[in-house]
């Protein structure tokens, strides 16, 4: 299993970071955790990776979780109208 978390601040740099670690996590087939807790926020680009993550993890056999967003996080996807995605999306 990969545990990866979203931090407040979130840089391009984490993005791909996150990117690279979810394809790499998938790619040896272990199952994947994104604690959004103490997410601030969030910007398209990550909201996307994080519906993507989800979707590929759902269409290729694999495990992919969303553990404890934060009311910022849930907001941010309500604002841009991908909250029903989000919600496709498993969590605990």
């Amino acid at each position: 299993m990969v545990d990866l978390a979203i931090g407040g601040s979130v840089s391009r740099d984490d993005i791909f970071d996150l990117c690279n670690k979810v394809k790499d996590a998938f790619a040896a087939g272990k199952p994947v955790r994104l604690d959004g807790s103490e997410a601030d926020g969030l910007t398209p680009i990550l909201a996307q990776v994080i519906l993507s993550a989800g979707k590929t993890a759902s269409e290729g056999d694999q495990s992919f979780t969303l553990v404890s967003p934060s009311p910022a996080m849930i907001d941010a996807f309500q604002g841009f109208g991908l909250f029903a995605d989000l919600m496709t999306i498993p969590m605990e």
